[in-house]
């Protein structure tokens, strides 16, 4: 009996040696199959963080893709878009857009709306104001709320 195992790991050796020296490295092709998370939790993980950690997702979020949103995404403002736009209301922007976008965001501006009451390239901030004016509003001598003049009445 011991000696037909003996048999059978020898051929298996000899099976095995074989297959390895008629296979060259052009016979083999390595494919990589990660998925796009994998790879944008890998290209945004910190140098201390191990591969498997990344490929888990750093956040913490479920393999469902479920939970928290990724660690490269952008923080989120909120603005107060009030006067002639299409849909007055709070929006949410990404940090670090403009006093267009709100405006954009809000539905654009109405017909009435004086669009060069605002300033459409200010960055806006989170928490703040943007009113936009009719030009009725403009002629009258009304003007936009600047954040410096929301800050001290408020």
């Amino acid at each position: 009996m011991a000696g037909i195992a003996v048999l059978v790991v020898l051929v298996a050796v000899i099976a095995g040696r074989t297959l390895i020296d008629t296979a060259t490295a052009s016979d083999f092709q390595i494919v990589s199959q990660r998925s796009d998370i994998e790879q944008a939790s890998d290209a945004s993980a910190s140098p201390s963080t191990s591969a498997a950690d990344a490929a888990h997702g750093a956040s913490g979020s479920s393999a469902s893709g479920a939970g928290d949103a990724s660690p490269s995404a952008a923080a989120s403002i909120f603005v107060h878009v009030t006067g002639c736009v299409a849909r007055p209301g709070l929006v949410e922007l990404a940090e670090g857009s403009r006093v267009a976008d709100a405006v954009q965001a809000a539905g654009g501006f109405s017909e009435d709306a004086q669009a060069d009451s605002v300033n459409l390239a200010r960055v806006v901030q989170d928490g703040e104001q943007v009113a936009v004016l009719s030009a009725a509003q403009v002629e009258a001598g009304g003007q936009a709320a600047q954040p410096e003049a929301q800050a001290a009445a408020g």
